[in-house]
């Protein structure tokens, strides 16, 4: 007899993200061991992103699966009681949940999330990753209590991640790790095997929600920093700057080491090269491709060519 498992979430581990990422929900249809009773999504992340279709809830449809939109998870409480689900499964929902929603499980809801626990607890682990230009992101796979992230961890997966890969690429690495790694540890899980291991609170770092306004472009920062933080807040916010007195959204760029100007921000186009370079307060950045305002993704050089001469 197959189990009855709850999904909750919309499988965008980073923010806005557009590609379609539902391997966990996937994998559970798909397995002959598990029956997916409903599926919950946030309804504020629903609603945002230019009124898109969740992902999730395209392909629980197509399976004739419930799908839920709560304002606030008390207020299906009592659709999912009905549901007699003994797990809930929780990938990207970004809300907290209350306590007395996850005490309708016999086996409590397992979350996946894409940082090495109790380190990057919070919205953004993938960003922060980005930011801070580690060369490894790990995947956790806890059990998750009302405190945002301290619930007990089962396992951890840790994957080599390289300054070329984009917030997406990333993304999907974090989502296919994660979902194999709850399909290989559920069964221990539901048959109590797997033994947990606490957080050591003590040493808990937390992430934060990115905003529009860290977007905006700030060349004092290094260049070697800049180029992280247009991979980190790709798609959304998207990094801003003014060149050629327009906003441009920089969609790829790269650091150099040598400096032009004592002024950090000045342009300098190099048509030549491809590529438009602004001084930084260290080093820097070479933009390869940006987005003008009210325009399409262009080279640095057509842009160069239209807006530089």
């Amino acid at each position: 007899m197959s189990t009855k498992v709850i999904f909750f979430g919309n499988e965008r581990l980073s923010t806005s993200l557009a590609p379609s990422n539902t391997h966990t929900l996937h994998n559970l249809i798909e397995s002959n061991a598990y029956d997916v009773a409903g599926v919950v999504a946030s309804n504020t992340i629903a609603r945002s992103r230019k009124q898109r279709q969740l992902e999730v809830a395209t392909l629980a449809k197509a399976h004739n699966i419930p799908v839920f939109l709560p304002k606030k998870l008390t207020d299906i409480e009592e659709d999912l009681r009905e549901l007699q689900a003994q797990i809930g499964i929780l990938v990207a929902f970004g809300k907290v949940v209350p306590q007395s929603t996850i005490d309708l499980f016999a086996k409590g809801i397992i979350n996946v999330h894409p940082s090495r626990l109790p380190e990057r607890r919070g919205p953004t682990p993938i960003e922060q990753a980005i930011l801070d230009g580690d060369e490894l992101l790990t995947v956790s796979l806890m059990r998750l209590s009302a405190a945002l992230d301290e619930g007990p961890v089962y396992s951890q997966e840790q994957l080599p991640i390289t300054l070329d890969m984009t917030k997406a690429e990333i993304t999907d690495l974090a989502n296919r790790t994660g979902a194999e790694m709850l399909m290989r540890d559920l069964p221990s899980i539901l048959d109590e095997s797997l033994a947990t291991n606490e957080q050591d609170h003590a040493k808990a770092t937390y992430t934060r929600r990115i905003t529009k306004q860290d977007g905006r472009i700030d060349w004092q920062k290094s260049a070697q920093y800049l180029e992280r933080e247009i991979r980190a807040y790709a798609d959304w916010p998207g990094s801003v700057a003014k060149i050629a007195d327009r906003d441009a959204v920089i969609t790829k760029a790269r650091r150099e080491s040598h400096e032009f100007s004592s002024e950090p921000g000045e342009v300098q186009a190099n048509p030549s090269q491809g590529v438009i370079m602004v001084q930084c307060g260290e080093g820097s950045l070479a933009i390869e491709e940006l987005k003008p305002a009210g325009k399409g993704v262009m080279t640095a050089r057509d842009f160069a060519n239209g807006y530089l001469r």
